[in-house]
C-alpha cells in the first residue's frame, strides 16, 4: 500500500503543519511495479484521521453504503445532521 501524501510538492512537514482533522478524499493500493492503482474502500471513501497536539492519532472509516440512525437524528446538532443522512 503506497502510503498517503498530506502535502504537496516539497513543503517541510512539520507537526505544526499536520495536526488536525484531515478529511479522507481517496485511499487506494499502487503495485510498484505496475503502477496500477485499486480503491481499496471505494470510489467515494469516507473518513477521518485526527492527529492532536500530544501525539494521539485517532482514525475514522465508514462504509459509504451504510444507514445513518435516522431515529437518533433529533439528538443531533442541526449543523451535523448531514454527516448522518444517506446522500443517495
Amino acid at each position: 500500500m503506497a502510503p498517503a501524501t498530506l502535502a504537496r510538492g516539497q513543503q517541510a512537514l512539520t507537526k505544526d503543519k499536520i495536526i488536525g482533522t484531515w478529511k479522507l478524499l481517496s485511499f487506494y493500493d499502487e503495485s510498484v511495479d505496475s503502477g496500477k492503482k485499486a480503491s481499496v474502500f471505494g470510489e467515494n471513501p469516507r473518513g477521518y484521521l485526527i492527529l492532536t497536539p500530544d501525539e494521539r492519532i485517532a482514525l475514522i472509516l465508514d462504509v459509504v453504503s451504510r444507514k445513518g440512525p435516522n431515529r437518533l437524528l433529533k439528538f443531533v446538532l442541526p449543523a451535523h445532521r448531514e454527516l448522518y443522512l444517506d446522500a443517495s
